[in-house]
């Protein structure tokens, strides 16, 4: 017969405990179930699960994405996050892009980076820059509406008119009238922001054949 007065462990041969006693033993929960073991990574663990609650003791959930596992988030409100930047040690890259998404670029210029700009209307559009007509024209019949100058300026911008007469004018439209045209003054100026293309004619008061002077410019 063979017999032991105590358990030996040799802290010689720990690796393979070959030489060592041997303890069998089960572990159990609460309500008597045995508790399993798994390898996880050649490592023999306790097979123990737990569960992630918030404050009301609902489990949270996870989604498998790109192949981890994450918990799942839901954004009550919105998230501040406060960012110092310090000029001497940070820097936040950023693109300008035009209508149509392509980058805008910019030039060193002395110690400056300017960004790149392309003026493509240099000249005030409104800006009457080619070329001056100035006339006299006396109407050649009386009640008949004729034409305010005999042959516009071409590409006109502008088109003043001055009654010498001592009786108001009318101007309007081709075929105008004392009854339906516009009336200027003795002594007025009329500017129209007006191009060559638009037929403009005057008329003089009843029986009147007055004398214009007219000032276009392009």
């Amino acid at each position: 017969m063979i017999s032991k007065d105590s358990l030996v462990f040799d802290t010689t041969d720990a690796a393979s405990i070959a030489a060592s006693d041997k303890i069998g033993s089960h572990t159990l929960s609460g309500s008597g179930e045995l508790i399993g073991s798994e390898t996880i990574n050649s490592v023999e663990r306790l097979a123990v699960d737990t569960t992630l609650k918030d404050g009301a003791g609902t489990a949270l959930t996870s989604t498998l994405v790109g192949g981890k596992q994450g918990l799942d988030v839901n954004v009550i409100e919105g998230i501040n996050v406060e960012v110092d930047l310090d000029a001497a040690d940070d820097s936040v890259a950023s693109h300008l892009f035009d209508g149509a998404g392509t980058a805008l670029t910019s030039t060193l210029v002395g110690s400056d980076q300017a960004l790149d700009v392309n003026v493509v209307q240099a000249n005030d559009a409104a800006l009457a820059n080619t070329a001056i007509a100035s006339a006299a024209n006396t109407l050649a019949s009386a009640d008949t509406a004729q034409d305010i100058v005999a042959a516009p300026l071409a590409n006109r911008k502008y088109l003043m008119i001055r009654n010498q007469d001592n009786k108001r004018i009318f101007v309007g439209a081709s075929g105008v009238t004392a009854a339906n045209g516009f009336p200027l003054s003795p002594g007025s100026v009329m500017e129209l922001r007006v191009g060559a293309a638009v037929d403009v004619e005057f008329v003089g008061s009843t029986g009147a054949t007055p004398e214009i002077r007219t000032l276009e410019l392009s």
